[in-house]
Parts: structure tokens; C-alpha cells; sequence
């Protein structure tokens, strides 16, 4: 993948509650920018995000996934995340890395646990949201009713630039109520044609619009001055006001299609790169000299010193040890070495990868803003930071969640113990929402997780890759 410029770079996070559509979603988005050829489905196990076996098995996300794409001239760092809160801390990896968060809503269920949960750690994190209204084609789909949920249980400042045309099996289109066109999709599900609004839309459609003109007007003075006096806003300035918006999460846009059938996809990929911040639109990152002891910022600028967080790590036996990071200033090369703050380490630079799914591809650097892998580092973890030694930076780790679901653990296999102990060392470096204790008392190995999922996919882990039982 070509190297992008900063402003081009949209890092979007997608969450949802489990069974919302976020891994058809996301092979959809593949699909349209013409990264795959054919869609995969989840229930075949072939999509891009759930490679790994215990995904395979189960038809959900364990992991989370790193799905680069180019559109439109700009790339897009998607990170597709679990829905089961057993790998809350992938989902808590992804939302310190992402610029803005895509929540995936079933128009049938609408609001779940999963869907608070996700919103609450977004809004910790001042993240920026959109919001996409997921299977409008299914039968029971209710966009006024599961809008009308989103905004009481999360925000009244959740707004919809666009409305569906038909319902279920009708559903044909959508409203673009910035352009106030109609928008129709083609047999494959793309956008085909414009039209003008069918006549018994055309209320529903002007009321949606004065909502979304209003919400953005009331979010900058010299706009609501217009809109207060009745007067016409250009287009042009009502996209630029909602554009600040969407980053000063004074508006949370909502979207509407179906990623099974391919319709509005392609219309919600526009929108993300319009209209969703790139590196340079968000706030200056802020950590502690290590050596001073003394706040600083860095801003994802190529001539700034160099400074990466490491949101997760991936453990192979043959190939050794991955770290997935976000530069979030300056630059790093193949030729670098790398010092981490965090434990006062260095260590030589491997490759540089950009990492799709299980797909990699080499890269000779990685710029300000974007997301991509090193190899070959072995003393680096979760929530490291990497910064220039001689501008030395160290970020916040992460609070995850302390794991209360346990089990003691043995090797089946006669004389596996040093196997096992090290398999569960490698495992352990890629969830820090797992924990292993040895009972003085019984003489047992406990190992802790968040839930019996969490667990279960921990054995099958250490049987597939270190091959202990």
C-alpha cells in the first residue's frame, strides 16, 4: 500500500454489540474498495477479519483486526473489534488508537449492552462517533424506533444525514439530507442513480432536514445567526460546521443501509472520508518525560520526534513476536532503532509491515497518524510507548479490567508443565486481561479471565499454537 499523507489518513474504530453485522460490515467495505474480489461470510469462516481458527469455529471476533483500504483517494485504518466483552481489551486497545468510532446498530434489536458499553468507553476517551443502522433489509427493521432508542439511551445529539427509502424487502434507497436527493441503488446494492425525493417522503425528509440544519447551527455562532433569521446556509458551510462537529463530538451522525446486501455502503464510506477527523484534526497527544518527569505533547508532525503506542502484540512460534502501533509523531524507518520509554529499552527495527487480516506487506516506514506493525522486537508489550531515545516520551497505559472468571489449569500431557508455562507466558503478552497465579495451597495453576469464552479460547490457543493440551 502506498504511503498516504496525515490529512488522508481516517483511523476509524467499528463496534458493536455482538451479532450487529460489524465483521460483514467490514469485508463489505473490503469488497467496494476492491481490496477482495468475493465477500466472505462469517458462517463459512472465510472472511478477512476472523481468520484465526478459534473465529473459525465459534463465527465471532476474538481478536481484533487491522483492515487498511484506499478510498477515494484516502486510506482507511478500519480496526474491526469483538462484540463479546470476554475480549473487552481489544476493544479498549482500539479506542486509544482510533480518531473517530463506528458504532454498528441492528435495525431490528436497535440499543444492546454491548452498544451502552462501547459508547461509554468511546466517551472516555473523547472519541468522536458515527453511528450505521445495520440490516434495513430484514424483516422488522424500524429506523424511527431504533433512532428514537440510540438518543434516549445515549445522546439527543444523535443525528441522521440520511433516511431510508422503503423498508424490509423495500428497502430501495436512501435520502441525502445534505444534498436533499434520492439516492437508488443498483441490482449489486451500489448507489445507481439520483433522483429527486418521491413526493410522500418529501415531509419526512424536511423534517429530518431542519433537525440536522439545526444541530449543526446551534454548534457555531455565525451559522445560528443565519439560521435564527431565517436565512439560507450554503451547503458548503453547513458540511465544514459539521465536519468540527462530528470531531468535537457535539454531533454524532447517523448512517443507514445494509452491509449483507451491500446497499448504502458505499454512500457511508463517502461520509467517512469527508467527513470523519484524520490525525491532524485531533487534539496533541499528551505523555511524560520520563527523565524530567514533566508533561509534553506531541502533535503528528514528520519533523516532531518520534513517538508510537503499541496497542496489541501477536505471539507466533515460528515467526516470533508482532507489535501492532500508531505513530503518533514523527516517523520510523527500517533502518531505525527503536527505544521503548516505557522500560527504558532499545532495541533494532525488524520489518514494518501493514498488517490486513493475516495478510502483511512490507513497508520501508511508517508516517505520522498511520498504523502498522514491527517484527523481530521481543522486549515490547501492550500499552508500550516507542519514542526517539534522545526525546524520550512515555503515554498512559490503559486500565483494563481486573478478570474474576477462573479455572486451574494443567497440562494433559505427562511432562508438559515447562510447556505449558511458557505457552502461557507468550499468550499472556497478547490479552492483559489475563492472569496466571499459582495456589500455594493446592499447588494448582489459576489462570483468570473474563468470561468462560475468554477461557476456552485460551486452551485452544496453546493446543494450535504451542501445541500443548
Amino acid at each position: 500500500m502506498k504511503d498516504f499523507q496525515t490529512k488522508d489518513i481516517r483511523n476509524l474504530g467499528l463496534f458493536a454489540h455482538a451479532g450487529a453485522g460489524k465483521t460483514t460490515l467490514s469485508e463489505t467495505m473490503l469488497f467496494d474498495a476492491g481490496i477482495i474480489s468475493r465477500r466472505g461470510k462469517v458462517e463459512e469462516g472465510n472472511t478477512v477479519s476472523d481468520w484465526q481458527e478459534e473465529e473459525i469455529k465459534r463465527g465471532i471476533s476474538v481478536n481484533l483486526s487491522l483492515l487498511p483500504f484506499p478510498w477515494k483517494g484516502k486510506k482507511i485504518n478500519l480496526i474491526d473489534t469483538p462484540g463479546y466483552m470476554d475480549f473487552l481489551s481489544n476493544v479498549l486497545s482500539a479506542t486509544r488508537v482510533v480518531d473517530c468510532g463506528l458504532i454498528s446498530v441492528c435495525a431490528v434489536s436497535g440499543v444492546e449492552v454491548g452498544t451502552e458499553r462501547v459508547w461509554g468507553y468511546l466517551a472516555e476517551g473523547e472519541v468522536p462517533v458515527m453511528f450505521f443502522l445495520n440490516k434495513m433489509d430484514r424483516e422488522g427493521a424500524k429506523f424511527d424506533q431504533v433512532l428514537e432508542s440510540i438518543r434516549s439511551a445515549l445522546s439527543p445529539k444523535v443525528t441522521p444525514v440520511c433516511i431510508p427509502i422503503g423498508k424490509e424487502s423495500n428497502f430501495t434507497g436512501l435520502v441525502d439530507l445534505l444534498s436533499m436527493k434520492a439516492l437508488y441503488f443498483g441490482p449489486e446494492g451500489k448507489i445507481a442513480k439520483e433522483e429527486e425525493i418521491p413526493s410522500d417522503l418529501q415531509a419526512m425528509a424536511q423534517e429530518f432536514r431542519e433537525n440536522l440544519i439545526e444541530n449543526i447551527a446551534e454548534t457555531d455562532d455565525s451559522l445560528l445567526d443565519l439560521y435564527l433569521e431565517g436565512q439560507e446556509i450554503s451547503l458548503e458551510a453547513l458540511k465544514k460546521a459539521l465536519k468540527e462537529a462530528i470531531n468535537q463530538r457535539q454531533i454524532f451522525p447517523l448512517l443507514a443501509g445494509s452491509a449483507l446486501t451491500n446497499q448504502g455502503i458505499d454512500f457511508l464510506l463517502d461520509f467517512i472520508v469527508e467527513f470523519a477527523p484524520s490525525p491532524l484534526d485531533r487534539k496533541p497527544v499528551v505523555g511524560t518525560n520520563p527523565k524530567t518527569k514533566e508533561e509534553e505533547e506531541r502533535l503528528p508532525q514528520e519533523e516532531q520526534p518520534f513517538s508510537a503506542w503499541v496497542f496489541q502484540i501477536i505471539s507466533d512460534p515460528y515467526v516470533g513476536k508482532m507489535a501492532l502501533l500508531r505513530v503518533l509523531s514523527g516517523k520510523i524507518t527500517t533502518e531505525d532503532r527503536v527505544y521503548n520509554a516505557s522500560r527504558d529499552q532499545e532495541e533494532k527495527v525488524g520489518q514494518i509491515l501493514f498488517v490486513r487480516g493475516k495478510e502483511q506487506e512490507t513497508a520501508d516506514r511508517l508516517g505520522p497518524g498511520d498504523i502498522g506493525a514491527l517484527t523481530k522486537i521481543s522486549q515490547v508489550f501492550i500499552g508500550d510507548t516507542l519514542s526517539a531515545k534522545d526525546k524520550p516520551i512515555v503515554f498512559p497505559p490503559i486500565t483494563y479490567p481486573e478478570p474474576n472468571y477462573l479455572a486451574a489449569i494443567k497440562p494433559l500431557g505427562r511432562g508438559d508443565e515447562e510447556k505449558i508455562s511458557q505457552a502461557l507466558s507468550r499468550i499472556l503478552e497478547e490479552d492483559p486481561t489475563l492472569k496466571v497465579e499459582r495456589n500455594p495451597d493446592t499447588k494448582e495453576d489459576i489462570v483468570y479471565g473474563l468470561g468462560d469464552i475468554h477461557l476456552d479460547v485460551l486452551v485452544e490457543k496453546m493446543k494450535r499454537k504451542f501445541g500443548v493440551e
